[in-house]
């Protein structure tokens, strides 16, 4: 099955992030619908990057119903269900704290 989804302006624009971006993700998923779009299978694709079949069909679902914002956004993960990521930046600070606390004695 392929899929051809990119018209000349987002695939040059798609190129241009794949050639210069710092982020893994983003170059993964630029790369895959770059892969896509000339007519390679979403098999090769999965396999060249370490993904499943379904993930490349995602990434390329996700693409294509996000146009009404910017190329960058639409690689951008979906969103997750689940448990919510930690705050790093609250939790610790307040563990050690804590953790100071009980060890004096003092609550």
């Amino acid at each position: 099955m392929t899929i051809n989804i990119l018209n000349r302006r987002e695939r040059v624009i798609l190129e241009g992030m794949a050639a210069d971006t710092a982020d893994a993700s983003q170059l993964r998923r630029a790369q895959a619908l770059l892969w896509l779009d000339e007519e390679e299978s979403a098999e090769e694709i999965s396999q060249r990057l370490g993904v499943s079949r379904r993930t490349i069909y995602n990434w390329s679902s996700r693409f294509e119903k996000r146009r009404e914002v910017t190329l960058a956004d639409r690689l951008l993960d979906g969103e997750r269900g689940g448990r919510p990521r930690t705050a790093r930046g609250i939790i610790d600070p307040l563990i050690t704290t804590l953790s100071k606390s009980d060890s004096d004695g003092t609550v």
